[in-house]
């Protein structure tokens, strides 16, 4: 059960659920839900001074830390995001350019799908819930946790596969035998450590070990491992957003479609069939803005530079097992689009996903991903047909 640092704390738990008038099967549930109590200025409740939070989003917004008292009796402003039905990209654009939206352009970014997806907990939280369901805008890798959310508390959490073997083929791309480079310089120079890798005379220990050192040593905090990851087909724990309305608007309007071998394509949603969702979001905590967030290079695997990210105009906020569903707490707004929703210039699947000429990572993932079988982690490289 989450919030828990000892038994000590679970009996306080439940002593100041008693005192509100909270029998231990209630109690069961709510902490099977994700919920937990503490105090106003400690971790640790007490009778007086007790608040409930929500690790579905985080214990610091309106929406997650409630006085245990109001929480019990329904005293909770709902501020679900209000949602504006669209019909059109020049609508998208119309709301956009709108006196509101355009002061803060800025800080505005966007995610697209082709429908939305919900959860109904045994107690939905009041502030978020809509006919006793919430909204779901969660990073990949928490959805396999769908039928237990609880589960995601024994989860390790997100594990590169560039900081161990499994990615040292797309790490060392183009470094003939760069497996039996140790022996090979065993041979030249003697003994030695990686470290020595850099002062060698030949351009290929040198080349080993400027990607060792920005991939597993300086790269191993960056970011840019779980960006490149995502947008090739990995589960991490980032959100993609893009700061491109009209990149959101492909994936709102477009469904992907799996294909044998792992291949995938994008096709158009018919119209009349439209189901899908824009979302606008506003993020206050921390902040997300376009002119500092938005990925516009990629400095690790410049030997075969990922261009997919920079196409998408993107950023990869991240949300962890105790505020996975933060997200819709910074929600402006949901543009809900019309099922008979008009798109003024469809947008290419090649333009969203550069081929393999156009991006030397993907042409390189690809490469790799055909010598192994489906239990390697490059399987999960996706192939889009883009014709």
């Amino acid at each position: 059960m989450f919030g828990f640092f000892g038994d000590d704390d679970r009996e306080l738990t439940y002593r100041v659920f008693e005192h509100h008038g909270v029998d231990q099967a209630k109690a069961d549930m709510l902490l099977a839900e994700g919920y937990y109590l503490r105090g106003s200025s400690s971790l640790l409740p007490s009778v007086e001074d007790s608040f409930i939070c929500d690790s579905f989003y985080g214990s610091g917004l309106m929406a997650a830390l409630h006085p245990l008292d109001d929480f019990l009796a329904g005293n909770i402003r709902n501020i679900a995001a209000r949602e504006i039905r669209i019909s059109s990209t020049e609508e998208l654009i119309e709301f956009l350019n709108a006196p509101q939206q355009a002061r803060m352009r800025d800080q505005l970014c966007f995610r697209g799908q082709g429908h939305e997806h919900v959860t109904q907990r045994g107690y939905p939280n009041p502030a978020l819930a809509v006919d006793d369901k919430e909204r779901l805008i969660i990073p990949s890798i928490w959805r396999q946790f769908r039928d237990d959310w609880s589960a995601r508390f024994r989860f390790r959490g997100f594990q590169s596969i560039f900081s161990n073997l499994s990615g040292d083929d797309l790490v060392y791309y183009g470094i003939d035998d760069y497996r039996s480079l140790g022996e090979r310089n065993a041979e030249r120079y003697g003994q030695h450590t990686m470290s020595d890798l850099e002062d060698f005379p030949d351009a290929e220990s040198q080349e080993y070990y400027r990607r060792w050192y920005d991939t597993k040593i300086v790269g191993h905090w960056s970011p840019e491992l779980a960006v490149i990851e995502q947008h090739y087909g990995m589960d991490t724990e980032g959100l993609d957003v893009t700061f491109d309305p009209l990149m959101a608007e492909f994936f709102a309007t477009n469904r992907y479609v799996p294909q044998p071998g792992n291949h995938a394509r994008y096709d158009p949603i018919r119209r009349g069939e439209h189901e899908g969702v824009i979302y606008c979001m506003k993020f206050s905590w921390p902040t997300l803005k376009r002119s500092n967030d938005m990925i516009k290079g990629i400095s690790l695997f410049d030997h075969i530079p990922p261009t997919r990210p920079l196409r998408q105009s993107c950023a990869l906020p991240f949300f962890h097992s105790h505020d996975f569903n933060n997200a819709v707490c910074h929600l402006h707004c949901v543009l809900r689009l019309d099922d008979d929703y008009r798109v003024k210039e469809p947008m290419a699947p090649s333009a969203v996903f550069p081929s393999v000429d156009e991006d030397p990572f993907y042409n390189a993932a690809l490469d790799v991903k055909g010598r192994y079988g489906s239990s390697h982690p490059f399987a999960k490289f996706v192939e889009y047909d883009l014709d």
